[in-house]
């Protein structure tokens, strides 16, 4: 019995999570800033460690990296993750296995959690299926259904695949995640959408420009918002995020100097995008994929309205009012934002935002996702710590 409620160990492997963890104001994804608000949450209730890139340990020792601290209650260890992933892919694939390997015996977890699209969760799985633990695969995006990992050599899909469909447990962001799963995946995968990421101090928005904030980078289909401000001269439009690339920024600086109604601020930091928010009439997002977006969240928790393109997570926008879903009817982007300049529309709207962001509270969500990963330790055997008082 004592073993059972022992706090049970979970490793959630996150290489690109250093970065927030320094303090930088570097570009990070929503898949990053959601892995860390599910580990803070986590570590009330369980032994919590993240796996990011860094330098190996000295021997005996796994963190922290270079003297910060994490979350509290969120132990950090270091394995050179990335670069194992540079040079052909074979050789690269096996690389980052190893060392994910090697941080994971040194940590032995109980449950080891993958919530990125690329080799993190066929190195989960591997360790799990090896030494009887549980792995654990949360989707970032509607693509991860085919496997299109972070750009690689072909074989890096399947071996994602393999790590995927060998999960104990997958948690999809929304109900077509889900029933896009083979039968026999859906038996071991549940819906849990975003949390919200309350570590922003946001306010309610007043109105004013139309934001974005994306990393800027093709596929979040920038060229659509430059091209919405073109048709719409006299609003304000507001971007923030940074280009990958020298590509990505020359791109945008040319289309920025045929647009004068758009200001790029770059990347934002957490009070900076507070203030974005809180002046923001609508949010406008025009990727051609998505998942689940953390932008949509916040600006919900801001009474901001969401313009979306092509993504609209478990109809929050289309069936719950919290803005409006074109479908991806690129001609239809400038009618949708300028009809949110009108004020009945407007107060109607932000209204239905802010239910939206009730009912996504971390103490709503992150308790079912507690109950589901007890429940998968139980079937492996392993601790299951004491639940959450009710």
């Amino acid at each position: 019995m004592a073993e059972m409620e022992r706090r049970p160990r979970i490793v959630l492997i996150a290489p690109r999570l250093r970065d927030l963890y320094l303090g930088e104001c570097r570009p990070v994804g929503g898949t990053e800033v959601m892995t860390d608000l599910i580990a803070r949450h986590l570590a009330d209730h369980f032994a919590v460690t993240v796996l990011v890139d860094g330098p190996a340990p000295t021997p005996g020792r796994s963190g922290p990296l270079a003297g910060q601290q994490g979350p509290p209650g969120v132990a950090i260890a270091t394995a050179p993750l990335l670069a194992a992933l540079q040079g052909p892919g074979p050789l690269a694939a096996w690389r980052f296995l190893r060392e994910v390997n090697r941080a994971l015996v040194r940590l032995q977890p109980d449950l080891v959690y993958a919530h990125t699209t690329g080799m993190e969760i066929a190195a989960a799985s591997w360790y799990a299926r090896r030494h009887r633990a549980a792995s654990v695969y949360h989707w970032g995006a509607d693509t991860d259904r085919h496997g299109l990992v972070t750009p690689g050599p072909p074989g890096l899909a399947a071996l994602f695949l393999w790590g995927r469909r060998h999960a104990d447990l997958q948690v999809c962001q929304t109900d077509q995640q889900f029933l896009s799963l083979p039968a026999a995946e859906r038996a071991r995968a549940m819906v849990l959408p975003n949390p919200l990421n309350t570590k922003l101090p946001l306010r309610r928005s007043t109105g004013g420009h139309v934001l974005w904030v994306a990393r800027i980078v093709p596929n979040k289909r920038p060229d659509l918002f430059l091209g919405t401000a073109q048709r719409l001269p006299t609003r304000r439009f507001v971007m923030a995020g940074e280009p990958s690339s020298p590509e990505d920024r020359a791109n945008l600086e040319r289309g920025l100097r045929t647009t004068p109604n758009v200001d790029w601020v770059g990347q934002a930091d957490a009070g900076k995008l507070a203030d974005l928010y809180a002046g923001a009439q609508c949010l406008l997002n025009t990727s051609d994929v998505e998942g689940f977006p953390n932008t949509f969240l916040e600006a919900c928790a801001a009474g901001v309205p969401v313009v979306s393109l092509r993504c609209d997570p478990n109809g929050i926008l289309q069936h719950q009012g919290a803005g409006r879903f074109l479908g991806g009817n690129v001609a239809g982007l400038a009618e949708a934002v300028e009809g949110l300049y009108d004020a009945a529309r407007w107060a109607e709207a932000q209204e239905a935002c802010l239910r939206v962001a009730r009912e996504h509270a971390p103490g709503l969500l992150v308790p079912r996702l507690e109950a589901k990963l007890r429940e998968v330790l139980l079937a492996k055997g392993r601790p299951v710590g004491r639940e959450r008082a009710s």
